[in-house]
């Protein structure tokens, strides 16, 4: 009894020594850092799930970014850093992107394992993830995309359609969105309609959720390699279900067969890749993986990013009314909003830019350091960055970080359950940053038992994803994927290293011009057409936003990756929406093998994992093939991406697998992050009625200038693009970005100290805290889309700052970004033009993330409602606001009907609270302002002197009172309560 005691002892010491063995690296290192707990390090959340990984870092950030560059930190047992400052973040992305090329998670795929995700971009290091970048990045100009656009368009009537069938109860916007996303994401790649709208699950749409959710045992190998991370060496994991990944390999056979046989020439995503495939011979496998990259990046992070911006604008009804104005003004203008339209209409992109800071889609970059750098750490102190170390930066915490915005304040609310718009719940790393703040740029922490860096500084963050890029190229996840277990997500750029993913990135970057993405732009009006549809079908209830987003970006990126019309609109489960769900599904074996690789790190090399079912995998390769036949058959000849692939591959000889790789990179980067971003914009928008009013005065202004919203005009509305970087701030796509020191560097840890970062060292740039921070951002839980304002340096001041990075920063940074932009902010136009948009109470008060998503969306859905806008009504009401405008005259934005009283018409509060708002706002400016009592304008008196001048010495002027004559034209309104205190 007493040896079996002592054994049992023996092993829980033994199992304690090896949790904290490493827990004084960077104290070693002299590199501030919070201290870890056994076991889980500085990410509970983790391990736990009890809430979202996100706030743990946001802690962190909090608790240190006044102090230092980077801090410290642990994921389990193992040691990573997180930057702090847009400076040091900055210099992460920019400057030193070739110390910090990868991704923290790029040495886990396997192309044997996971054919999909192990040629994704996001997981290539080196040269590979460059050449893949490279490959996919022609894919991506302006003219592509606005060649796409008549397919995100015709999405967008879909979505309408949809809302208006399903309005009258409140809309999940966030499922409304993934329906667009695709929708949007299904035709841009394969050509094809995922019909999201129409049916309950869309194949594509539950694969690509597949794709999004981590199984069990992908979460049992994280842990595996937390705990033992030379597994990640040995075991290879699949972080694609084979389900999921036949599933895009036979799209994407479909996509390519139909449009080989009926030499269909469309130009989208699936075109590039054919072309790709004919000048880079790439294999199937290559297309499939470029596909599901474009497919995770357009359907789940633009969903998810556009239910917030309909959230926001639910919430914000004076930027929701402000945001349809612009609408209707340009459609007014140009008679429609074309792809130019889109992109010229500034409150629309205010408005996107403002839901993307406070929601951006991707809340945190990790990055790894590929070549050991020097960091500052504080005052000048210089700290080397070892080769391999992890860095992570904060995005969230860094995009709603008064230091960096202006008009913010910081409240310090519980962490756990506490609102979304407080620090202390939705970033990641606020007590690291509290601890640390103003001292250290980075700090050290550990992931469980793997220490990492966590940068506290923007600029060091930039200064490792740009400048130091050599040194953190890879990610930290790209050792995870191989490309035989897991041929998709193993060829996708994100799990590429070095010359791969140089190859890759550079094999799919023609794809993404502005050109392509302007030929696109008709798929994305079409979408957006299918979406008002859905709004005037559903929105007699409430709208789940994100489903509703969803269903938008899989029918755009649907049509501009196959040429298929996903046809999420029209049912619940469109089969490309259902395989986008699960690709995006973070599955418990996914979250096992993450737990495992950071307990036993080795474990990544070892064993690979399947990030992509079969399933799915053979679905996107059954419908690239299908897409292609149709295309190469009928000799459609369509600018979108799958004619770019198909370029591709005629000019590189892609296998059928790598341009399904290449059509789900970008299906997953244009379905489920930009349909996150558009529900989140959206919510932004119900919730802050002044910035939904502005943006939809811009859209009027812009339609009655230009006559339409095409591809231009929406990329040249300085309020809808505010909008959209707002949104991406608040709710970024990657919420942190995950690096490997790659090649040891030095980092300056503070003012007087530099840092060595050895190699192999994972670093986390924790991009939800940074645009969280108080530093870079004025008031940062706050949604205020003007603090991007072309007058105040729009997004570049920001960006230059290193502190705001939705799509991360640097060689790496994501290559869907325009196409996403572009999709999101059409189909905010489509919806703030024709619809009101409120919050419903279904939707939490207190927003929480949900901690079983990596990509972050609201606990318990974005339900908002939808009030179609007549344009009768409209007009009569709204005709008269720009009365003080023609005068010149100082007043405050006026929502639709009840003008600046809405508590005069609502009653829901005194009509004096109001007069009082009006008043403060101007008191210390303008001694008289106008403002309109419903649509009628009247003047306020502000100045004691003026008011007594009105009162005694012009009495003959004013000797009548406002009611004496109920026909005076212009009245002048004056309470002595309004110079008192109320």
């Amino acid at each position: 009894m007493l040896f079996l005691l002592t054994f049992l002892c023996g092993i829980v010491i033994a199992i304690y020594v090896y949790f904290t063995w490493h827990f004084d690296h960077w104290i070693k290192k002299g590199i501030p850092g919070p201290n870890p707990r056994f076991f889980f390090g500085n990410f509970p959340s983790n391990v736990t799930q009890s809430r979202n990984m996100v706030y743990d870092a946001h802690d962190i950030y909090q608790t240190y970014r006044d102090k230092f560059s980077f801090v410290g930190f642990y994921h389990m047992r193992a040691p990573g850093l997180m930057a702090l400052r847009p400076d040091t973040v900055k210099e992460i992305l920019i400057k030193k992107f070739r110390n910090f090329h990868d991704n923290e998670f790029a040495d886990m795929g396997d192309k044997d394992v996971d054919r999909m995700f192990s040629r994704n971009p996001f997981m290539l290091q080196g040269d590979e993830w460059k050449e893949k970048r490279a490959e996919i990045t022609p894919a991506f100009t302006p003219a592509r995309i606005k060649t796409m656009f008549p397919v995100i368009e015709d999405v967008c009537q879909r979505m309408n359609n949809y809302v208006k069938t399903h309005n009258r109860d409140a809309i999940d916007v966030r499922e409304m969105c993934a329906k667009y996303a695709t929708d949007v994401v299904s035709s841009c790649i394969f050509g094809l309609d995922a019909e999201s709208f129409t049916k309950d699950k869309p194949l594509i749409r539950e694969m690509g959720i597949k794709l999004m959710n981590p199984s069990f045992s992908a979460i049992a190998y994280f842990i595996l390699i937390e705990i033992l991370p030379f597994m990640r060496h040995i075991i290879k994991m699949p972080f694609v279900p084979k389900e999921v990944e036949n599933f895009f390999v036979n799209l994407m056979k479909d996509a390519i067969a139909l449009r080989k046989k009926n030499k269909i020439e469309r130009i989208d995503f699936l075109q590039y890749l054919l072309e790709l495939q004919e000048r880079k011979n790439l294999a199937e496998i290559d297309m499939v993986a470029h596909a599901v990259t474009f497919f995770l990046d357009g359907f789940e992070t633009s969903s998810v990013a556009m239910s917030y911006a309909l959230y926001e604008l639910a919430k914000n009804p004076d930027v929701q009314n402000k945001l349809r104005n612009e609408i209707k003004e340009t459609e007014l203008k140009n008679g429609k909003i074309s792809f130019e339209n889109l992109l010229e209409m500034p409150y629309l992109e205010q408005v996107v830019m403002e839901t993307l800071r406070r929601r951006s889609p991707a809340l945190l970059l990790s990055k790894k350091c590929t070549e050991s750098c020097k960091l500052e750490l504080v005052d000048g102190e210089m700290k080397t960055i070892d080769e391999g170390v992890s860095i992570m930066i904060p995005i969230y915490s860094i995009h709603l970080d008064p230091l960096y915005y202006d008009s913010l304040k910081l409240s310090h609310s519980p962490p756990t359950g506490a609102d979304v718009n407080s620090p202390g719940a939705m970033t990641i790393g606020s007590s690291v940053l509290d601890q640390f703040k103003g001292q250290y740029f980075f700090v050290g922490i550990f992931n469980m038992r793997q220490p990492q860096y966590l940068v506290t500084d923007a600029i060091i963050a930039r200064d490792i994803l740009i400048n130091k890029f050599k040194n953190f190229h890879d990610n930290e996840f790209s050792e995870m994927a191989n490309k035989e277990k897991d041929p998709i997500f193993g060829r996708n750029p994100f799990m590429l290293r070095g010359e791969e993913w140089k190859e890759k990135r550079a094999e799919i970057t023609p794809a993404f011009t502005q050109l392509r993405i302007k030929a696109m732009y008709p798929v994305i009006e079409d979408v957006c057409e299918r979406m008002k549809k859905y709004i005037l079908r559903e929105n007699k209830e409430a709208i789940e936003c994100r489903e509703m987003s969803a269903k938008f970006t899989t029918d755009v990126v649907s049509s501009c990756i196959f040429g298929i019309d996903a046809g999420s609109f029209a049912g619940d489960k469109a089969p490309i929406r259902e395989m986008g769900k699960k690709i995006m599904d973070f599955s418990p074996r996914l979250m096992l093998y993450f737990i495992l690789v950071q307990l036993i790190p080795s474990l990544r090399k070892i064993y690979k994992i399947t990030f992509v079912e079969k399933v799915v995998e053979k679905f996107f390769v059954s419908i690239m093939k299908d897409a292609i036949d149709l295309r190469k058959k009928n000799n459609i000849d369509r600018n979108d991406y799958l004619h770019y692939l198909l370029e591709l591959q005629e000019r590189k000889n892609l296998s059928e697998l790598d341009m399904v790789a290449h059509a789900i990179t970008f299906f997953v980067d244009g379905f489920e992050t930009s349909s996150i971003v558009l529900s989140f914009a959206l919510y932004q928008l119900a919730k802050h009625k002044e910035a939904q009013d502005k943006l939809r005065q811009e859209i009027k202004e812009t339609l009655e200038k230009h006559g339409e919203i095409n591809f231009d005009v929406v990329n040249e509305m300085p309020y809808l693009e505010q909008v959209v970087a707002e949104t991406l701030r608040l709710n970024p796509p990657g919420t942190f970005l995950s690096r490997q020191v790659t090649q040891p560097c030095e980092l300056q840890l503070s003012e007087n100290k530099v840092v060595t970062m050895e190699e192999g060292t994972g670093l986390l740039i924790p991009i939800y805290s940074m645009h969280r921070d108080s530093r870079y951002f004025e008031d940062p839980e706050s949604f205020i889309p003007e603090r991007f304002a072309p007058e105040k340096g729009g997004v570049k001041i920001y960006r230059d700052k290193g502190c705001y990075m939705p799509f991360g920063e640097g060689p790496r940074i994501c290559l869907g970004m325009r196409f996403a932009q572009t999709q999101l902010r059409a189909a905010i136009v489509s919806v703030v033009r024709d619809f009101e948009i409120t919050v419903d109470a279904k939707t939490p008060e207190k927003i929480v993330l949900n901690p079983k998503e990596f990509i972050p969306t609201i606990l318990g859905g974005t339900w908002l409602r939808f009030s179609e806008i007549k344009p009768g009504i409209y007009f009569f009401l709204t005709w008269n606001y720009k009365h003080w405008e023609k005068r010149g005259v100082p007043f405050p934005e006026p929502g639709i009907f009840v003008g600046n009283v809405p508590g005069a018409v609502t009653q829901k509060h005194h009509l004096l609270y109001d007069l009082d708002k009006i008043y403060n706002q101007f008191k210390d400016k303008y001694s008289l302002v106008g403002y309109f009592n419903m649509r009628q304008p009247q003047y306020m008196v502000t100045d004691a002197s003026v008011a007594k001048d009105v009162l005694v010495n012009k009495f003959k002027n004013f000797h009548d009172n406002e009611f004496a004559d109920m026909t005076d034209k212009v009245r002048v309104f004056f309470l002595l309560c309004l110079v008192t205190p109320i």
